[in-house]
């Protein structure tokens, strides 16, 4: 694992995405480790918080790939989606050697209707499996 503040500036350079996030999304990025559901407009860079919320979790948190999901409303988006992660997680990589062992092969990414039927059945192997209800989006943040 690395530290938020390392993660952070790896990510900026150019070889990754090549700028620093604005504090609305560096927010939503740095968020606790509950579900949080972020609302944005075009272009306002909900894609870019996704990623990088979904590697700060498994580089500086340490998630599970097999533990998060994300969903898009086209196959194209969530294709990008893909390369992003996979673009930015080599240069994390390269810059942190401690973190080769992360594998994105386990991550759920697709659209809302293509995870529809794998997110039901998780969610009910969850519950079943715990003997808890399944948590709901305990915080909103809005990007602006």
């Amino acid at each position: 694992m690395i530290d938020l503040d390392t993660f952070h500036n790896c990510l900026a350079q150019s070889n990754a995405r090549g700028y620093k996030l604005d504090a609305k999304q560096k927010e939503a990025v740095d968020y606790g480790e509950s579900p949080l559901w972020l609302i944005a407009g075009p272009g306002s860079g909900k894609s870019e918080v996704l990623v990088t919320r979904t590697l700060k979790l498994l580089c500086v948190d340490g998630f599970q790939p097999g533990s998060i999901f994300l969903t898009t409303f086209t196959t194209k988006a969530a294709r990008n989606l893909e390369d992003r992660l996979s673009t930015y997680l080599i240069a994390l990589q390269n810059a942190e050697p401690n973190l080769k062992d992360i594998d994105l092969a386990g991550i759920r990414i697709g659209t809302l209707h293509s995870l529809w039927g794998l997110s039901s059945n998780c969610t009910e192997t969850y519950a079943k499996a715990t003997s808890i209800a399944v948590p709901s989006f305990q915080s909103q943040l809005t990007v602006d």
